[in-house]
């Protein structure tokens, strides 16, 4: 293996002119990417006449002394890879054995996984392998492809590449659907999204197709739907497959031209022009018209002074004759092609993607050949095992490999420089980048007596090294127009706060306040007449202000973004409600109990005169201890306004009121709250047998286990939905508050109101303090002092007994 003693260097070259599929129970071979393979291998056998002929037009660097001193001559043979692993390794081995193991270098592969099994091989035979299309990163400097480089851009590269001219167009949001076979392109373009700022999901397709399930594109083209993303890229593992791509995307109807497809680097657009056929409006004419792919550009793409252009034009018959000898593919087979002599001079024969690469691959495997067959003379040996150290050469690697991967050379591709320090591929800065555009182009078939479109691609923008993406021509999108669909992606559900439920929560607080304003005007107006002053106007002022401290909750979470809010903003609306929802209810509660605690006391005898004052302790505690609670909350774990996305895929979001500690903090306002109502029901039990006209107890019983039941079945309903729902749970929030604060009101305050109005609801009349006892008798006996409170339960010898003398005094001052 190696240079020959007599400087002889021979470079077998594989390329895809067939495909090797399976049809039947039969392996078959078809037209592949012939005119792809045939431009690619006119760029081998250029770059192998011009390195023998030292010719500098293209590559200056050939009229180097240390080249043109060399007697490396190359020799060149050209296989065809088949685009698959099997045939790759059959072909090549084959080669080798005829070629009795004299061969010093492998070059070409386009297929990934072909371009590993060639680099294995190459590493297995001590011959330096260079692809000038694959862009796997897997060959590098591992022992099983130690003998491997790349002169094509690397796939991050050309990730980034396409990453970068969809966020020049404005495109931020990627799907790229790809099959199973291409799963390293996952790694590749998510790490660039991050790096560009785009979002690039991604969505998985393989063969054997069925026509639904997973991994049907079927299947993939309904996820790309549901994710809402409109910009959708593919990476099919044949072109074929686009087939069954298009018919899914036209079931799910997404193939309108509201859609962007572009063919990520491993489509090759060559098969497309050459071979498919559509009629207008099949659904592969609605996904090739206005398809983009971006992808490494050859210099004659874009400089009409491109040196290896003129190169090419420049190709007479006996370079064509030459050509047409070196064809791997027998006539008559798949993939031949017999160029006639003015083929070069031919304006439809353009020289095709990495045919400039291959020219630099031949190119490059000549020089290290030269460089290490110079070394080995000057040291007088004809093994590289015997070199001395201070040639700087890794004997675990190969002194021909050694000395390639150190070239730098003006190339046909561009700068080649191949030492990168870990995968031997070339530094993305000498890489010109161009996006291509995909058109149709209307064909009559006189077979067929029917229009057809074939398809053509047309280079749009370029970015050359160290620039950014600038336009030549415009690029005509699926609608026909220059400028992209302005939708980059669905509206996915933010679970916003619809109008009518926030509208319904909102009216329920103004009922609310209303009635509480109702009520406590009426409690002011009739605030010196018996049935109101014995039921103490100032107690029953604090309960109707409670009442509507806790609707104002209510009003405080009936917003979220879509109503201009910030996060900042909602934040403190998510505080403040806490805060008044919890003194309201503890407010409410507190004022019930120290009503009731008073009338108590007042009917127990206990003192002479109770003020206020004298029962207001408890509610006094309570309340102080919540604001604490309240107010360290806020200092040390204020809640905040959190947006989270709770579906990757779809971008579904929903926002709630968050912080670290939430639970810790509910518990103990909720725990006081407890006590509050406990307490409160406790005393009205120890009052019930004292009359309405003063406690009002079975009323307030009545709306303690009423608002028990309620928070028994919403809170979980709460916990249930606060995920599925902020409809549902906006709504839950705002009648369990409501129902809370207008209940207590009504339920103490209303029946004096229909009292008042002679609507009666009936009480048992021995009960202590019972005004208006029916026995005229007992009303002589009490005389005209009917302020005064009449003390009876207490095992009575009959109704109208009294305790004369005494008289105990509400004093609401």
């Amino acid at each position: 293996m190696g240079v020959g003693e007599d400087g002889s260097c021979h470079i077998a070259a594989l390329l895809p002119f067939t495909e090797i599929g399976m049809g039947g129970n039969r392996r078959k071979q078809r037209r592949y990417a012939t005119q792809h393979a045939f431009s690619n291998m006119a760029a081998a056998l250029m770059a192998m006449e011009d390195f023998n002929a030292r010719d500098s037009r293209i590559v200056p660097e050939l009229s180097d002394d240390e080249f043109t001193e060399c007697d490396v001559k190359l020799s060149l043979s050209v296989l065809d890879d088949g685009s698959s692993n099997d045939f790759t390794v059959s072909n090549l081995l084959n080669h080798i054995n005829d070629m009795s193991g004299e061969i010093c270098g492998i070059a070409g592969v386009n297929n990934n996984f072909a371009a590993r099994e060639a680099a294995v091989l190459g590493a297995a035979f001590d011959v330096p392998y260079i692809t000038h299309a694959a862009e796997t990163s897997k060959i590098s400097r591992t022992p099983l492809y130690r003998l491997s480089a790349k002169i094509s851009a690397d796939e991050f590269f050309r990730a980034d590449a396409l990453i970068k001219y969809l966020a020049s167009i404005g495109r931020t949001h990627i799907m790229l659907v790809y099959s199973a076979v291409h799963e390293d392109i996952i790694r590749v373009i998510t790490l660039a999204g991050k790096e560009n700022g785009v979002d690039v999901r991604t969505e998985i397709f393989q063969p054997p197709f069925a026509s639904t399930g997973v991994g049907s594109p079927l299947d993939a083209m309904r996820r790309v739907k549901e994710s809402g993303f409109r910009t959708i890229v593919l990476a099919p593992a044949r072109v074929p497959h686009l087939v069954h791509i298009a018919q899914a995307a036209q079931d799910v109807g997404i193939d309108t031209d509201e859609y962007l497809w572009f063919a990520y680097d491993v489509v090759d657009l060559d098969i497309i022009a050459e071979s498919v056929k559509t009629q207008p409006g099949d659904p592969l004419d609605n996904l090739y018209s206005g398809m983009g792919s971006v992808r490494t550009l050859d210099g004659f793409a874009f400089k009409d002074d491109d040196a290896f252009l003129q190169a090419w034009k420049e190709n007479d018959k006996e370079f064509v004759s030459r050509l047409n000898t070196l064809n791997p593919i027998a006539p008559q087979m798949p993939g031949f092609i017999f160029a006639q002599p003015n083929y070069f001079q031919d304006e439809r024969n353009f020289p095709i993607l990495f045919s400039s690469f291959m020219y630099d691959t031949v190119v490059a495997l000549g020089m290290g050949a030269c460089r290490a067959r110079n070394i080995m003379i000057n040291n007088g040996t004809s093994s590289p095992l015997q070199i001395p150290q201070q040639v700087n050469f890794n004997p675990g690697l190969n002194l021909q490999y050694n000395e390639t991967v150190k070239l730098q050379f003006q190339g046909a591709s561009g700068i080649v420089n191949l030492l990168d320090g870990f995968s031997y591929t070339r530094d993305i800065d000498t890489f010109t980048f161009g996006a291509y555009n995909v058109r149709p182009k209307l064909e009559f078939d006189e077979m067929q007596n029917v229009s057809k479109h074939r398809y053509e691609y047309f280079l749009t923008s370029q970015r050359l090294p160290g620039e950014e993406y600038s336009e030549i021509n415009p690029f005509i999108y699926a609608d026909g127009r220059t400028t992209p669909p302005s939708l980059q992606r669905e509206a996915f559900e933010n679970n916003f706060l619809s109008s009518g439920i926030r509208a319904t929560g909102l009216s329920l607080v103004a009922i609310g306040i209303a009635i509480n304003l109702i009520m406590a005007t009426w409690v002011f107006i009739n605030r010196k007449k018996r049935p109101v002053r014995v039921s103490q106007p100032l107690f029953l002022g604090f309960i109707c202000f409670g009442s509507i401290t806790s609707l104002i909750s209510i009003i405080l979470i009936s917003f979220d973004e879509s109503y201009g809010v910030s996060a900042t903003y909602l934040g403190k609306m998510c505080n403040a409600a806490l805060w008044f929802f919890f003194l309201g209810y503890l407010i409410v509660y507190s004022t019930i109990f120290s009503k009731l605690w008073r009338i108590n006391k007042v009917l127990s005898l206990h003192r002479r005169v109770v003020k206020p004052i004298h029962v207001a302790a408890p509610a006094t505690i309570l309340i102080t201890c919540a604001i604490i609670v309240l107010v360290v909350w806020v200092i040390v774990d204020p809640l905040k306004w959190d947006r989270q996305t709770i579906d990757d895929f779809t971008g579904e979001t929903f926002g709630r009121c968050s912080s670290r500690y939430v639970t810790v903090y509910i518990s103990v306002l909720t725990a006081l709250c407890v006590i509050a109502t406990f307490i409160a029901g406790i005393m009205a039990y120890k009052c019930k047998d004292i009359s309405d006209e003063f406690a009002e107890t079975r009323y307030i019983f009545t709306a303690i286990l009423t608002q028990v039941q309620v928070w028994i079945i919403g809170i979980p309903i709460i916990i249930l939905v606060n995920s599925m729902s902020v409809n549902a749970t906006y709504i839950a929030k705002a009648l369990l508050v409501f129902i809370f604060a207008v209940s207590v009101v009504l339920l103490v305050i209303g029946p004096k109101i229909l009292s008042s109005l002679g609507i009666g609801l009936g009480e048992n009349n021995r009960k202590r303090g019972k005004f208006g006892s029916k026995d005229k008798t007992s009303k002589d006996k009490a005389g005209d002092n009917a302020s005064g409170v009449h003390v009876s339960g207490f095992n009575p010898p009959s109704p109208a007994s009294t305790i004369s003398g005494v008289k105990s005094t509400v004093v609401d001052k």
